[in-house]
């Protein structure tokens, strides 16, 4: 029961991290494509 728990703290933490970067990333591209003078 210990390990199961452990395991499932770990993912949940690994998830979060991962979304945060996902978020970092969507957000960073999405300044680029709106900034004015890089537009095409």
């Amino acid at each position: 029961m210990m390990l199961s728990n452990g395991l499932a703290n770990h993912l949940i933490q690994f998830s979060s991290s991962v979304s945060k970067v996902i978020r970092l990333k969507f957000e960073f591209y999405i300044s680029i494509f709106m900034h004015p003078s890089l537009s095409i």
